[in-house]
Parts: C-alpha cells; structure tokens; sequence
C-alpha cells in the first residue's frame, strides 16, 4: 500500500484525526514557534524497534503459528480490543486524554513523536515513486509551506521533500502563492499531480487490494457467527487471557 507517498491508513486512525482536528481549538499562534525536535521524533522509531525485536525477531516462527493457529485470544483479539475501549481502565483513559490535551499545543503529537505504525509507514514510503518537489528557479522562499507543512518539515529547503515525515497531506502545495513551485511529482517527470488525482489513486489502490484478497480468500475471518457467540460468551475465561507472551492454546 505504500506505492504511493503517503501512510495512507494513518488517515483512517482515530488518533491522526484527532491530533488533526483538535489544534484548531485553540488559537493558532500557541503552537506558531518552531522547535528542533529531531530527537523527539526518535522515540517513534525506538518503539518501533522494541515491537520487531519482541515480535519478529525473539519470537519464533513456530510459536507464531501456534499462537495464530491455536491460541482462543486470537480468535477474539477484535471483540477484545473493542472492549478495551468500551469499558476503557483509567491509566488507559488517563494516556488518551494526555495525548489529546497535548495535541492542542503541539500539533500531531502522537504521530510525530510517538505513532510506531506511523514509523513503519514513513520508513517504507521511501520506495514510494511520488514526491513534493519544489522548483527551485520559481521558488520566492516566502517560507509559506514550512508554516503549512502539519508535520513541521522544512519544505523551503528542500528541492525534493524526501522524508519519513510526509504525510502528502498537500497543505503545502496549497499554501504556496506562485503557480508550479510547488508540486506532487512522479520521480523523474515534471508533470504535477492533482491532488484530486492522487487521491484517486490511493482509493483505487485500496479498493483493488481489499477486492484481491476478498477474491482470494484473504479478507474474511474464518471464524463463523457461531464459533464468535460461544466465544464471547466465554469471553472472561482464563484462556482469553494473554500476559508478557504467555497464552492457552486449544
């Protein structure tokens, strides 16, 4: 999915959309002065590599299998994590809000300093053939899409935004006063990309995954509604349970 230059899914996760949306609770200028935070933004990446080495790389193939084949909680991983915030504890209620409150003074908080899977998206957009580019020779260096740019990128230094960081939001695209000094661009071709287009793109894109692996038999559980009720039925049992990798299996 990541063909394209943008983690398209970050848009869909209820904490981008958030930290998207509640900065503009409060006045502009709060959040208006530039900070250095290189050093922030490693900890998104340090989370990231906690998960592979706990994951993928200490976690055996076999114990994989057995724990995706065999193990009740997986059968139930979905119901459970929608439990998780139904009836939400309050150390979990108590990060969400700190998250929150932070987002409106720092914008994008969770996603630029924290967000694994965001880590994840961005590392692997690097393959992606699209880009911002700005032309150089008609660039005025007013400075108006680093202000835009939600991910605080310093686009008016770059010739090609080639970043981790880039979300393709096209805030700077849009900010920037001169026609064609600023555009999505395929690599190695001139021609500029809509934004109308690329988002075309990357809803054809997911619609033709999604109907592949619906096709192929990769989009649907295997689980029927009559393995889901006795499940949920049982859902407080011990063998739901799963503590610091340990787990039932059946």
């Amino acid at each position: 999915m990541e063909s394209f230059k943008s983690p398209i899914f970050m848009y869909l996760t209820p904490a981008y959309v958030l930290a998207m949306v509640l900065p503009f609770a409060v006045p502009r200028q709060i959040w208006s002065d530039r900070v250095n935070d290189t050093i922030a933004r490693a900890w998104k990446y340090a989370i990231l590599a906690f998960f592979i080495q706990v994951i993928i790389i200490k976690m055996p193939i076999v114990q994989l299998e057995i724990l995706y084949t065999r193990a009740p909680f997986i059968r139930v991983a979905d119901i459970k994590m929608l439990k998780f915030f139904i009836n939400m504890s309050g150390m979990a209620l108590s990060v969400i809000l700190s998250i929150l409150i932070i987002s409106l003074v720092n914008k994008n908080f969770w996603c630029r300093f924290f967000c694994p899977y965001g880590a994840l998206l961005g590392i692997i957009a690097y393959a992606s053939p699209m880009r911002i580019a700005r032309d150089t020779g008609k660039c005025i260096d007013c400075g108006k899409c680093t202000r835009a740019c939600a991910m605080n990128i310093l686009v008016e230094k770059k010739k090609h935004v080639l970043t981790h960081e880039c979300v393709a939001c096209y805030d700077c695209v849009n900010a920037c006063p001169v026609n064609g000094a600023l555009d999505m661009k395929l690599v190695g071709d001139r021609k500029k990309i809509h934004y109308g287009l690329y988002a075309l793109m990357l809803v054809g894109l997911y619609v033709a995954v999604t109907n592949t692996a619906r096709a192929t038999g990769h989009w649907y559980t295997k689980i029927n509604d009559a393995e889901y009720i006795l499940r949920i039925s049982e859902l407080n049992e011990p063998k739901y349970l799963h503590k610091a990798g340990q787990f039932e299996t059946e």
